[in-house]
């Protein structure tokens, strides 16, 4: 079968046409799939953002009812947290915050001092080995100001559970708090300071 010069023109400007329509089609669907996997990315950090609120809350409900209620009320729960996609390592910090005009802005209202959860990742700084704090979640805990550990201090429960100075702990440098650990809270009976017992125990 012949064709004519004509026709073959058109025939070969078709064949070389198509190794170039080809590589636009590979560029057009990796652009595609790069955009989808960020969206992906995106949704699933949000998620985690979301459910890690969620756990931090529960935290938060708990000490507020143990603490808030009548001596002997007890609260135990899990408290287990996750990394999210593309962050650092999770932290938790307790802290007494003295500012007024800081616990105005995060409790609303007026107080010499408050009580926060704080919740974040620590992330190495770009080209170095410092790591940098990135806070993710502040939470207000409504507790009074002067809660504290007993003065006669805490009756051990046994040599799994650990005791923790929860209203120490939240003025010390660190004030980092456990968490994949199970807590205890006990509310114990007071005449001044409300008096609270935290422990808390790894999940096994």
């Amino acid at each position: 079968m012949f064709f004519s010069p004509k026709k073959r023109q058109k025939k070969e400007k078709g064949q070389e046409s198509l190794p170039f329509e080809l590589l636009i089609a590979v560029i057009l669907m990796t652009f595609v799939f790069l955009i989808g996997g960020q969206a992906l990315q995106k949704a699933n950090q949000e998620r985690c953002f979301e459910e890690l609120n969620s756990r931090v809350n529960e935290f938060k409900f708990n000490l507020e009812t143990a603490i808030n209620n009548p001596p002997g009320t007890i609260r135990e729960f899990p408290f287990y947290l996750e990394t999210c996609p593309g962050r650092g390592k999770i932290y938790v910090k307790f802290t007494q915050l003295t500012s007024p005009s800081a616990c105005s802005a995060l409790c609303g209202g007026e107080r010499e001092s408050c009580f926060i959860l704080e919740q974040g990742f620590k992330e190495f700084v770009r080209g170095t080995t410092d790591i940098q704090l990135i806070t993710n979640i502040f939470s207000c805990v409504d507790v009074p100001s002067n809660f504290q550990r007993p003065a006669t201090g805490c009756d051990p429960i046994d040599t799994v559970w650990t005791e923790l100075d929860l209203a120490g702990n939240a003025i010390s440098p660190q004030n980092e708090i456990p968490f994949n650990v199970r807590y205890k809270f006990i509310k114990k009976a007071s005449s001044t300071n409300p008096e609270i017992c935290v422990y808390y125990k790894t999940i096994r």
